[in-house]
């Protein structure tokens, strides 16, 4: 009987962890098969199952993330190209007429546009791959600044500066880069849409009084209502007009802090 009630606490406690989004499989007793086994074992196939999802989830939202801000890198890309075929315009018409060293000046410009337009598609693939989880010492300010030259371009186009106070002592944290960076770039990207007339993303960061590497995101949008506040991170839910969001962005990121034994909180005004 002591076995059956263990076992059953082991159950409520890990669905308990499943509403928080941690999502860990349960020791497997083959030793006693019995219908609490059978029960874990479930349990354990739903987790699996779970944890693919998510993760196709996650791969799904990155896509969707990159057409938000593909005019961004549209005109990112669009910058390299025209000086690239000027730069070759001008070598072509006036071939006769320059000199060796002008020549070479130009091939020099040319190849130099070519590496610029060459890192953008690189980072813009690195970031769309998907990729196998893994556990490694993350930098989470080298981190964050990798996520704003991501969309760098679509922060311009929208008048909006980014303050970074994150300290270069801040200490690594364990967990998957590319995973933390989609919580970020979901988080930049909210900031973005609530600051219809430019703004400011401020950045600060410390590690709090429990050992936490703490981050905070700070905007001057518009603000969340307070009757809104509390459901911010439920799946589906959005405060954006129809068609202007999928209401997965907080959600996904809430899910991916929690699951690194982290959390993520909210403060609002209007």
């Amino acid at each position: 009987a002591n076995r059956v009630f263990q076992r059953l606490g082991l159950l409520r406690q890990a669905t308990r962890d499943v509403i928080e989004g941690s999502f860990t499989s349960l020791p497997e007793d083959d030793l006693h098969l019995d219908e609490i086994t059978d029960l874990i074992h479930a349990f354990n196939k739903m987790i699996r199952g779970i944890d693919t999802k998510q993760e196709q989830l996650l791969q799904s939202r990155k896509l969707a993330s990159i057409g938000t801000f593909s005019s961004g890198i549209a005109h990112e890309l669009n910058i390299p190209l025209n000086n690239i075929s000027l730069t070759a315009d001008t070598l072509q018409e006036e071939e006769e007429t320059l000199t060796p060293a002008e020549r070479r000046e130009m091939v020099a410009d040319i190849i130099h546009e070519t590496e610029r337009a060459s890192k953008i598609v690189r980072n813009l693939l690195d970031f769309s791959r998907e990729r196998t989880t893994r556990n490694e010492l993350v930098d989470l300010r080298e981190l964050i600044k990798k996520t704003v030259a991501l969309i760098q371009n679509q922060l311009t186009l929208n008048y909006v500066w980014v303050e970074d106070y994150i300290p270069a002592d801040l200490p690594p944290v364990p967990g998957d880069g590319h995973n933390l960076q989609q919580v970020f770039l979901n988080l930049f990207l909210n900031s973005l849409q609530a600051m219809d007339e430019g703004g400011l993303i401020h950045l600060e960061g410390a590690v709090d009084q429990k050992g936490y590497v703490r981050i905070e995101v700070n905007d001057t949008g518009r603000g969340i209502p307070p009757e809104q506040l509390a459901r911010i991170f439920d799946p589906f839910f959005t405060t954006k007009p129809v068609g202007q969001g999928t209401g997965l962005g907080l959600s996904i990121a809430y899910g991916i802090v929690k699951k690194h034994g982290g959390y993520i909180e909210v403060r609002s005004k209007v």
